[in-house]
């Protein structure tokens, strides 16, 4: 056996026993006192908010702008974010190599150091992200530092989030990732024998990546519209997952990029846009009176064509007993006669019958299509909800005693809003689905309409879209996004 000294952070010995060669033995490390450990922890924190700060000016905001090309493909923009995160990481990884090289420390003692960011991130990640979710007091403040902390990740998470509905894990995995590369970078010194044979490797992926990113990201694929001629359109909160979808498919933009086109409001407001010219077209349920009388005021001209169909429910609580309900039980309980759950099989409780506001596609298609020349009781200003995604929240958290009963699109709340606390009752004992849909044996259906101005000229953009629609790619699109088809795919919009 032979001795020799190396250069690096601590003595090592070459071992050389039953002709294994290449094992490397660490000792005469720097005592970890509490100096050095301040000094290291210290260090590394000046190393990060450093990185921080000049990373996050001068490559995430470059970075992010790259994202947010839209003719990037979705595989091309996964491959950018591959590469922007192996750039990244690979600087806390030659971080981690660099800081025992010179300090001349234990691995294990400079783990130890990294320990109060594992627990800040740790802390910050779940006031912010579990508890908080961003809402105000200290629980805002968290998500503040949080934020703070990863600037690094800022491109990586604003991309994922399209992809990916639950991002509390993934801000958990990129605010620890900085401390596992440094690990790594820590270790694979101490253990630089077995690491050398992979250094060829790290340049290699990187090669790998960029030139998979590069055909990824910029051969050019077919579309039917381009994006900059694509029609400017509105709709219902319900219609956006379909909106979402149908510029995917027509432009061949990506889907982060699909997201942020997508900018609808209420039907009501997506009605007072085409009507006053600041849409080409909009996806909702039939106008309200008071819409079709605004659009004859203006002298404008509606024209609905429908394209899919979807269930009107309603909505209890899971806990609440009752399972089913007549066409007639639903009329007499928003006309005000039936008001305990006790008289439609319920428990003794009186029944909390939520409405949304006024003008809006749920409240219309429950004045014009359940309630048909019945009068609906006013609600009080507690049970009026101006959201849909807010009704299903309250019939999902209503009191201690769960006896709200509210209504909405099936898609949005099965789909879109799903809570576990809420069921959909049966109407008239049918069950809400495709089959009862397209049968019309459920007897609520409510047509989504894609809707222009009358005189819209065949070669417009969006005579041109909705041709598309009613033609077979878009009648397969429009069951793949959760409706039922009304067109065939073979009778075509005129």
């Amino acid at each position: 056996m032979s001795r020799g000294r190396l250069r690096g952070p601590a003595n090592y010995e070459q071992l050389n026993d039953n002709n294994q060669t290449g094992r490397i033995a660490i000792h005469d490390y720097r005592p970890m006192n509490v100096f050095t450990y301040l000094g290291c922890t210290i260090l590394f924190g000046v190393i990060y908010a450093a990185f921080n700060v000049i990373w996050g000016f001068i490559a995430a905001s470059r970075a992010q702008d790259l994202l947010n090309q839209m003719w990037v493909s979705d595989v091309g923009l996964i491959c950018m974010l591959v590469l922007y995160l192996y750039v990244t990481l690979g600087f806390f990884y030659w971080t981690g190599r660099r800081v025992i090289h010179d300090l001349e420390v234990s691995p294990r003692g400079l783990c130890l150091c990294l320990l109060p960011f594992l627990l800040l991130e740790c802390a910050v990640w779940s006031a912010g992200i579990l508890h908080g979710k961003g809402d105000g007091g200290v629980w805002s403040a968290a998500w503040t530092l949080h934020t703070l902390l990863n600037y690094w990740s800022y491109p990586l998470t604003s991309s994922v989030q399209f992809y990916i509905l639950n991002m509390s894990a993934v801000y958990l995995v990129t605010s620890l990732m900085p401390m596992a590369a440094v690990i790594l970078g820590v270790y694979s010194l101490e253990t630089r024998s077995r690491w050398r044979k992979w250094l060829p490797v790290i340049p290699g992926m990187a090669a790998v990546i960029i030139v998979f990113t590069f055909i990824a990201a910029f051969i050019p694929h077919s579309s039917t519209l381009s994006a900059g001629r694509y029609p400017k359109i509105d709709g219902a909160t319900a219609a956006i997952p379909f909106a979402q979808s149908l510029i995917r498919e027509v432009t061949g933009v990506n889907k982060a990029g699909a997201v942020q086109q997508v900018d609808f409001h209420t039907t009501h407001q997506a009605y007072l846009n085409l009507i006053h010219g600041k849409v080409d077209m909009i996806f909702a349920a039939q106008p309200s009176d008071q819409e079709l009388e605004l659009a004859a005021q203006q002298g404008v001209k509606l024209k609905l064509i429908p394209i899919g169909k979807d269930a009107f429910v309603f909505l209890v609580h899971r806990s609440n007993p009752v399972d089913n309900l007549s066409t007639r039980q639903i009329q007499r309980i928003y006309e005000g006669y039936i008001a305990n759950w006790k008289e439609v099989g319920g428990e003794d409780q009186w029944i909390a019958a939520l409405q949304r506001e006024e003008n809006s596609g749920s409240q219309t298609y429950m004045e014009k299509r359940v309630m048909s020349d019945l009068a609906m009781v006013k609600a009080e200003p507690q049970m009026q909800i101006n959201f849909m995604g807010g009704l299903i929240d309250t019939v999902a958290a209503f009191y201690r005693d769960h006896n709200a009963m509210g209504y909405s699109f099936n898609y949005y709340a099965k789909e879109m809003h799903r809570r576990p606390e809420v069921k959909v009752l049966t109407i008239d004992g049918v069950v809400p689905d495709h089959a009862t849909i397209r049968s019309g044996k459920y007897p609520f259906t409510a047509e989504l309409y894609a809707v222009i101005r009358e005189g819209e000229e065949d070669s417009s953009e969006s005579s041109r879209l909705i041709r598309w629609l009613t033609g077979p790619e878009g009648t397969r699109l429009v069951e793949s996004t959760g409706f039922v088809p009304v067109h065939s795919g073979e009778d075509e919009f005129r």
